[in-house]
């Protein structure tokens, strides 16, 4: 009996090895990849600024123009209750798990992730002034 039970301890320490071997290995070689963030984002926005009240935006568009690793920089439009078409441009950066960071030239600071390869949540916030606070939802443009 005792043999049998030394013999499963030392099957159960070899299995124990190879599974924290094969663990090990597979987080080894796993490879966290850049999105490729260039290109045309389209879709909408909602939320409260302090000079227009609630807000809706039915256009919004994010023109990511270029990128380099995991930095990248474009040009945003939208249009605002005035009927007036507006365009900002912004540098931004992804982090490993997808979070996007960006910030506006003016003003403004942008957080979000990505939802899958062409689908983007941002939340936008600016004080000041024109303080907002907008949740934006964006679709990468069929090329």
């Amino acid at each position: 009996m005792k043999i049998a039970g030394a013999i499963l301890i030392i099957l159960l320490v070899i299995v124990g090895s190879l599974v924290l071997t094969a663990s090990a290995e597979t987080k080894a070689t796993t490879t966290v990849s850049t999105p490729d963030l260039v290109g045309i984002w389209n879709g909408t926005a909602v939320g409260h600024t302090k000079v227009d009240g609630f807000v809706e935006f039915d256009s919004v568009t994010y023109n990511i123009t270029e990128q380099k690793g995991q930095a990248f920089t474009g040009a945003k439009e939208y249009l605002k209750k005035d009927g007036k078409s507006y365009n900002e441009t912004f540098s931004g950066i992804v982090d490993d798990d997808g979070t996007i960071y960006l910030v506006d030239y003016v003003a403004g600071v942008i957080i979000g992730k990505m939802n899958s390869d062409n689908e983007l949540k941002l939340k936008y916030f600016e004080d000041g002034p024109d303080m907002k606070a907008l949740l934006i939802t964006l679709s990468r443009e069929n090329v």
